[in-house]
């Protein structure tokens, strides 16, 4: 994503600048350290919802694009979460489970909020029962997170066959617990993700998994920052990109 960015702008002479979280040591603010450095615009990548930081830089006139993250002050760039969420678990239904859990990204953050709304909606469409047990915060998108919710999972009376994963890390975190716990992915349970990050062809069983298109991410948020540099204009448009499933051997029929 990142790098599709780094190339739409740098085609018209600009340059990057990365500005981590503790900005060296300084007790700039964002929108101070920005100020300070010139910039004509500002990208903000995988922040945290409730950074009074960035939603102070979001709120200020100078040019600016958010990734997933909700806002109304500033132009926002995302995947089409929701959609992405019923497209797992309506696949999960057509291979027969009925039974469907889901490992949710944390409360916290946008996609985990959008991906579990999209789990809810898709349920209710299909007539089936959300149950409070079968939703496990995987807390923020990590191998550990999802391995402890699968935990939690496996040691329900009646544990779901099929489980909607919100992050291909936390599935494979997932995946690694019901090994460990004798059972096999996909003849005792199916696993379906979302990201399709680069490992996820890689490892065994190949993760069925929500792609994400991280290029066209980049793209179209270096377009609407230029935008906004070129005329001078703070905009608050919002971009939803589109998500596809793509199938490989982690789930099976039942």
């Amino acid at each position: 994503m990142i790098e599709s960015f780094k190339q739409a702008v740098e085609v018209f002479e600009y340059d990057l600048l990365f500005a981590s979280r503790n900005l060296h040591g300084s007790n700039k603010s964002y929108l101070e350290h920005f100020r300070y450095r010139g910039v004509d615009g500002v990208v903000v990548v995988c922040s945290d919802i409730h950074n009074e930081q960035v939603r102070e830089l979001m709120a200020n006139s100078l040019p600016s694009v958010v990734i997933d993250l909700s806002s109304t002050t500033s132009s926002v760039v995302y995947s089409d979460n929701i959609t992405g969420s019923k497209l797992a678990v309506v696949h999960l239904y057509s291979l027969g489970h009925r039974r469907i859990a889901h490992i949710a990204g944390h409360e916290s953050t946008f996609a985990g909020q959008e991906r579990q709304k999209g789990f809810i909606r898709a349920m209710e469409e299909l007539s089936l029962p959300v149950l409070d047990d079968y939703i496990v915060n995987g807390q923020f998108f990590s191998e550990q997170g999802g391995y402890d919710a699968m935990k939690r999972l496996l040691s329900l009376e009646e544990p779901a066959t099929g489980i909607f994963v919100a992050g291909d890390n936390m599935a494979i975190g997932a995946i690694e617990a019901i090994r460990e716990a004798g059972f096999d992915v996909p003849k005792d349970f199916s696993i379906i993700g979302f990201d399709d990050i680069n490992i996820a062809k890689l490892i065994h069983p190949k993760l069925t998994t929500i792609k994400q298109q991280t290029d066209l991410i980049g793209k179209r948020s270096a377009e609407l920052l230029l935008e906004q540099i070129n005329t001078k204009e703070k905009l608050t448009k919002q971009i939803k990109v589109p998500v596809k499933l793509v199938e490989r051997d982690s789930c099976r029929k039942i």
